[in-house]
């Protein structure tokens, strides 16, 4: 057990802080996904329109934070907020084009 510190550092246990955030991350995009999944599903149970509605937010949302992340090069407030108001304006036009 003298020489446990001797050999690869691929071997030795990797910190335990930096896998508990991780697994944090990893977490929260999961619940995000089952969150916008479970949403998504109870739209379309109400009503088809509103699920279209809800595709259409989400199909803006994505499409906005797409443009903004490559033109500006990096994330930050000012592009999650253009991405929101643009996901909110884009599932306003799929109500008004559904008529």
């Amino acid at each position: 057990q003298a020489y446990m510190h001797i050999g690869p550092k691929s071997h030795r246990q990797g910190s335990t802080s930096h896998n508990r955030q991780n697994d944090a991350a990893a977490f929260g995009q999961v619940l995000a996904c089952v969150l916008a999944g479970a949403a998504l599903a109870v739209g379309f149970w109400a009503d088809v329109h509103v699920g279209l509605a809800l595709l259409g937010c989400g199909a803006g949302y994505a499409l906005a934070l797409r443009r903004g992340y490559r033109s500006l090069e990096g994330m930050n407030g000012d592009i999650a907020g253009y991405a929101l108001t643009l996901a909110e304006l884009a599932g306003l036009a799929a109500f008004a084009l559904m008529g």
